[in-house]
């Protein structure tokens, strides 16, 4: 394991509340992201918070929220478990929507209870708000 990997693993187990634990999900050469963005063994990740999701059957599942830095670029994304669920890769433009995997969540972004990784990404149409 290099050593980022390593520092990965320190400050997740660092974020994590005791008593939690989460498998850190590495990924690799195949690792399925959305078109455009370069290939996940490129991901540096810099920052990981646990958080609870909630399925389609009101199910709360631990997943984890991860924010990894490419060519100089944040990328954020959500985790269940080693399935990358979605992707943002313009995490501070809020007008801009992040990418879904549809093999993980529902059109209105609600996690599946059945998820797989289909590396079919998707981007939620944003309402505009009336003026």
């Amino acid at each position: 394991m290099g050593r980022n990997r390593w520092i990965a693993v320190a400050l997740l187990v660092a974020l994590l509340p005791a008593g939690q634990i989460f498998a850190l999900p590495l990924g690799d050469d195949t690792q399925c992201v959305p078109a455009g963005l370069p290939p996940f063994k490129t991901w540096e990740l810099r920052m990981a918070k646990s958080l609870d999701i909630v399925d389609e059957h009101q199910q709360e599942l631990p997943g984890l929220w991860a924010l990894y830095l490419s060519a100089g670029q944040p990328i954020a994304t959500i985790w269940v478990g080693n399935l990358l669920v979605s992707v943002d890769p313009t995490p501070k433009d809020q007008h801009t929507p992040g990418w879904h995997d549809r093999g993980a969540v529902l059109a209105d972004t609600t996690l599946r209870s059945e998820r797989r990784q289909a590396c079919d990404w998707f981007q939620p149409m944003m309402l505009e708000k009336a003026s």
